[in-house]
């Protein structure tokens, strides 16, 4: 497990691996405020999204930091709520972002080319499936 105070609840971004306990909710690099998607590209790097802070954030495979995208908003690369993630084969970020009804398609330095894909229809769970570059 990984996150801010996991280990021993101190105001820092830690690993555990036993006894862990719940992190510490936050908005600073590393913290989180409802974690909610997770997809790792072929690097091995991780990206979570995170719904309570409206943005994207990246670690490598040591879960080192590595930076983050996104605020809350309507417009190109800003979110409302980012839910569940996919890589596509070419190496596309889908991004389901749930309270604007789209996704938004992203590279992995989180620069959005695509146009958002309006009328974001998801199942119960906030699934987004991903077939090459179509989202259903």
């Amino acid at each position: 497990m990984w996150g801010w105070g996991v280990a021993d609840g101190s105001n820092a971004f830690q690993t555990c691996s036993s006894s862990c306990q719940v992190g510490i909710s936050g908005t600073g690099d590393g913290q989180f405020n409802q974690p909610t998607g997770l997809a790792i590209d072929a690097a091995g790097n991780i990206y979570v999204g995170d719904l309570g802070n409206d943005r994207i954030q990246t670690f490598d495979s040591s879960y080192n930091f590595l930076g983050k995208w996104g605020t809350n908003g309507t417009t190109d690369s800003e979110f409302d709520d980012p839910g569940l993630m996919a890589f596509d084969a070419a190496g596309d970020l889908y991004v389901s972002d749930i309270g604007n009804d789209r996704v938004q398609v992203f590279d992995t330095n989180g620069i959005r080319y695509l146009p958002a894909i309006l009328g974001n229809h998801r199942d119960r769970r906030q699934t987004v499936y991903v077939t090459g570059r179509h989202c259903f």
